[in-house]
């Protein structure tokens, strides 16, 4: 889901970008120009990495929450970086022998591995893990009894979601389902990994959040989504792989069993 129109950078700006996005995914710490020039290995002083950064955030990629703070962020600048920066994780063996054992190598209904698919998808990711079960498969109607969320609580576990009204809006969709659902439908009508990212999301009560999905199953007979809730400041790189992984995984299942 790449942005339609974006400003080309510069080899330099491009790697700037994408150390302060990486630092700042791992520590939510502002990224100050003297930390950079230290650690980032890029071989710039901290005064052109202060006019880089300050041009950077004019063109819309950071911004500072305070004046005297480093830059964070902003979600044009996430978009930019799983567009043209992100490089993907390789799974570890051991995570990829845990889901082939746990949930893909067992004689289950599609009901019960889907089930099990959510949970997988929360517990590697330590984000909330959904699940759309195929249409065809449920004897009950309606969205609520299709959309499985797993790991609803671990939102909780992240800085950004800790303001009252912030996380009032995330449990109310949880609850409801019916914004996340409604993207979720929306992306299973196209192959590949559908990233949303806040305020790119229609829905205000999601739009602090990124949603990362994929679409499983067989064309034009069985089609489910799968994907990850999480804050703005995802590990994209380690996200992507696991959920392309289980939509792959789960697509195998449904062909061997069901068609």
């Amino acid at each position: 889901m790449r942005a339609n129109t974006e400003v080309e950078l510069n080899p330099r700006k491009k790697k700037l970008l994408g150390w302060v996005i990486r630092s700042y995914i791992d520590t939510i710490m502002p990224v100050g120009s003297e930390t950079t020039a230290r650690e980032s290995g890029l071989g710039l002083s901290s005064a052109t990495i202060r006019n880089e950064m300050a041009e950077l955030e004019r063109m819309g990629y950071l911004t500072h929450l305070h004046t005297s703070s480093g830059r964070v962020p902003t979600d044009r600048g996430y978009r930019y970086y799983v567009d043209y920066l992100m490089k993907s994780r390789r799974m570890s063996t051991g995570e990829l022998n845990r889901i082939k054992e746990e949930y893909m190598n067992r004689k289950k209904s599609l009901e019960d591995i889907t089930a099990g698919v959510s949970q997988i998808l929360s517990v590697l990711t330590n984000y909330t893990g959904m699940v759309l079960f195929p249409e065809l498969e449920v004897d009950y109607a309606g969205y609520q009894g299709r959309l499985r969320l797993e790991g609803s609580w671990n939102v909780l576990n992240y800085p950004e979601f800790h303001d009252f009204d912030v996380i009032k809006k995330i449990f109310e969709a949880f609850e409801r389902k019916v914004s996340i659902f409604a993207i979720l439908n929306e992306d299973i009508e196209e192959t590949g990994i559908h990233i949303h990212i806040g305020s790119e999301n229609k829905f205000e009560e999601l739009q602090n959040c990124s949603l990362v999905i994929s679409r499983y199953g067989i064309e034009d007979k069985i089609i489910g989504g799968l994907g990850i809730i999480g804050p703005v400041r995802m590990d994209y790189e380690r996200v992507v792989p696991v959920v392309d992984f289980l939509a792959e995984t789960m697509t195998g299942y449904i062909s061997e069993f069901y068609c």
